[in-house]
């Protein structure tokens, strides 16, 4: 029976400094892009607007921007049933985005927006 064993390459290949150099960058975006730390923001931001790096600079906001993802995921706080509740019954915002969406931090109904 034939083995399925990986076949060795037919023609001889040389890995050149320029395939390490493209492959060690890769790895190092990719794990600077699933690091949801600020250092690591800091770090693809830094590295995004290096001159030396014009070559890698999609790459390199392309994984800032999934970083960024990555981040807010890991540090969302949903609020608590109480916060909501609360909220719901017109009381103060659950959290920042719902604080953004009611204006200047009240509800329509108390500052006259929703009477006609």
């Amino acid at each position: 029976m034939a083995s399925h064993a990986e076949k060795p390459p037919t023609k001889a290949h040389m890995v050149t400094w320029p395939i390490r150099a493209h492959s060690c960058i890769q790895e190092l975006t990719k794990q600077l892009t699933e690091d949801p730390s600020e250092e690591a923001t800091v770090a693809l931001e830094r590295l995004a607007k290096s001159e030396r790096l014009v070559g890698w600079r999609l790459n390199l906001k392309d994984g800032l921007y999934q970083q960024k993802i990555i981040r807010r995921s890991k540090n969302l706080k949903p609020p608590s049933m109480e916060k909501v509740a609360r909220s719901l019954a017109n009381g103060p915002p659950a959290n920042v985005p719902e604080l953004w969406a009611g204006g200047n931090g009240g509800s329509a109904r108390e500052s006259g927006k929703g009477n006609s």
